[in-house]
């Protein structure tokens, strides 16, 4: 079943970003479907039935790309884009707690990656576990054909 409301999408605006949840749920946040100047529709549901919930913007930053980390929270990874080539990204998290209908999804903002540190048009996002409890979170981009793009696989570790 369609989302309530993602029929208001714009082309290639949609859904950007999806994830399971901790609880097996499905969380989808779209790209730039405002519910007002500081949100973004996503919603929470099964595949059958969803629940629309409002996702906060942190602007200029729109969501791209979430994952489900090993602790039941979620990383969400967010770019900007100024024409003709400034880019720059964050992460956030989102709490597992705070995934509750009716109540706008907050994050947390755990890094931010601007020039003079690598900077791509990152749009995916992952995250697993790995030796000693320590969780690596994955971003990668792609060059969407354009030689002034990279195509770019980072890993990073999530400190405590």
């Amino acid at each position: 079943m369609t989302p309530p409301g993602l029929e208001r999408a714009r082309s290639n605006l949609g859904i950007e970003a999806a994830t399971e949840t901790a609880d097996k749920k499905i969380l989808l946040i779209a790209e730039d479907l405002a519910t007002s100047r500081a949100f973004t529709f996503a919603w929470l549901g099964n595949g059958a039935e969803w629940t629309p919930m409002a996702y906060t913007l942190f602007p200029p930053y729109k969501p791209t790309g979430a994952a489900l980390l090993p602790n039941g929270d979620i990383v969400v990874v967010e770019r900007r884009f100024t024409p003709p080539s400034d880019v720059g990204s964050r992460i956030a998290r989102i709490p597992r707690r705070s995934l509750r209908p009716g109540a706008p999804i907050q994050t947390t903002q755990i890094a931010r990656i601007e020039k003079p540190f690598v900077t791509e048009n990152f749009e995916a996002i992952a995250a697993r576990s790995a030796g000693r409890g320590q969780t690596l979170i994955y971003l990668a981009s792609d060059n969407n054909f354009s030689d002034k793009q990279r195509n770019l696989l980072l890993m990073f570790e999530l400190l405590p």
